[in-house]
């Protein structure tokens, strides 16, 4: 019976490079294959997972940046008014 969590802990080791070159070779038995491919598309989700969260910050720094824009345009305007009615 194959340890699941060696197996996963060696996979750590090797690198998902490598062990998407190793699958490729067909290095790997029918029982450890399936186990390599979740692994691997675990990776995947991890990654994509950090992306989506990158880009969620970025929206956010943007938004903080328009109100800002916004605020500052408004108080330009008012200052630009007051200064117009003197």
């Amino acid at each position: 019976m194959m340890d699941v969590e060696e197996l996963k802990r060696r996979l750590e080791e090797i690198g998902e490079v490598k062990v998407r070159e190793r699958l490729a070779s067909n290095i790997y038995g029918t029982q450890e294959r399936g186990i390599v491919e979740e692994w691997l598309l675990t990776k995947e989700r991890e990654r994509n997972q950090k992306k989506t969260n990158e880009y969620i910050d970025i929206a956010r720094s943007a938004k903080r940046a328009a109100w800002v824009a916004a605020i500052a345009a408004l108080i330009s305007a008012l200052a630009a008014i007051m200064a117009w009615l003197r």
